[in-house]
Formats: structure tokens, C-alpha cells, sequence
């Protein structure tokens, strides 16, 4: 089992900064040339635009990875059918490490976009962002309720 990620080591975990890194430099590109269209209301709503074109890469992973968690991996479904609360709690699986991880990566991307474009910073989507990251971090600092992952993070 790995070692724990606490609140200020996960920020710079390599997964994490691979995620977020990425999809940030991949919403500034499209942003960017978005603002240069030709339609009207795209580049008037570049920022929105990009944000939704790069939020479907990670939650297609996410449905991908937490349907195939949840409904094929032996562990899971094993973990579901007769494990114990303590099972849930602590268990270790290290897809759901990574899927972990990722979300972290994922949400702080969220957070810091809509931090950036003015149509995405609605009161209910940075308490919902900023919720969802403290939850995917507290996931890392045991690592705990792993079990879990492939729902809330994934076919979620």
C-alpha cells in the first residue's frame, strides 16, 4: 500500500500534476483559438466552450475506468458481495489509488477554470468543485475509501 498523500504533498504528486497540467494547457489552446472564431457566440463563450470540450476527456475516463471497476474487477465485486464495513473503509486497490488521484488532478483543473472564466463561477459550482476536491484529497491521506472510488469518481 502506498503512502500517504497528505493536503500539501498531493498537489504535487505526478499524477495530479499531469492531469490538471494537462487539461489546463489544453483549455488555454482551445480558449484561445476559440476567441478567434468566426461564430459569434462561440468566441464570445471561448472559455465555456473549451471548458466543455476538455471536462469531456476526463469524465469519459472516469465512466470508462469506474463501469469497468465496479462491474468487472474481481476485487470490487468480490468486496461488494461479501466484505465488511472495514473492507470499505481500508481496503487497498491500486486502480482506485489511481482513479484517486486523478480526481484530485481533475477537480483542482475545475476549480482553477472557473476561477478564469467568469461564465463558470457560479457560487454552486466552486462550493461543488471545491467539495469534490476535498473529498478525492481525503481519499489520498490514508489512502481510505477506496472502495468507493469506482462509483463517486467514476460511473458517477
Amino acid at each position: 500500500m502506498p503512502a500517504p498523500l497528505p493536503i500539501p504533498e498531493v498537489f504535487v504528486e505526478p499524477l495530479v500534476l499531469s492531469w490538471a497540467g494537462g487539461l489546463l494547457l489544453l483549455q488555454i489552446v482551445l480558449q484561445t483559438l476559440f476567441s478567434f472564431s468566426s461564430s459569434t457566440a462561440v468566441a464570445k463563450n471561448a472559455g465555456s466552450v473549451a471548458h466543455q470540450l476538455c471536462v469531456s476527456i476526463p469524465f469519459a475516463y472516469a465512466a470508462y475506468e469506474g463501469v469497468n471497476l465496479l462491474f468487472f474487477d474481481e476485487k470490487i465485486i468480490a468486496m461488494a458481495a461479501s466484505g465488511t464495513y472495514a473492507d470499505r473503509l481500508y481496503g487497498f486497490h491500486p486502480k482506485c489509488w489511481e482513479m484517486t488521484r486523478f480526481f484530485v488532478g481533475f477537480q483542482l483543473f475545475d476549480l482553477v477554470v472557473t476561477a478564469l472564466v467568469p461564465a463558470l463561477r457560479g457560487a454552486d459550482h466552486v462550493a461543488h468543485h471545491t467539495l469534490s476536491l476535498l473529498t478525492a484529497c481525503s481519499g489520498c491521506s490514508g489512502p481510505l475509501l477506496l472502495w468507493y472510488c469506482p462509483f463517486f469518481f467514476g460511473v458517477v
